[in-house]
């Protein structure tokens, strides 16, 4: 399988993403107990990559 310099850029940011959601959420919630925490894990996960994306795309758009 051939990676590709924008598959290897994607994945890195993908796992930065998760490592600084894995981070902030210990900080937030290191006393919750196990459902919780990976309940607002993932929150703040998904709040990252939407954060990202919206914009990249939004810088995206006013450069074309």
């Amino acid at each position: 399988m051939d990676f590709s310099n924008e598959m290897i850029f994607s994945l890195t940011a993908n796992a930065l993403q998760l490592v600084a959601s894995v981070i902030i959420t210990y900080m937030l919630a290191r006393h919750s107990n196990r459902s919780t925490f990976f309940i607002i894990l993932w929150l703040v996960y998904d709040a990252i990559v939407h954060f990202t994306l919206v914009s990249t795309a939004k810088a995206s758009v006013s450069h074309a």
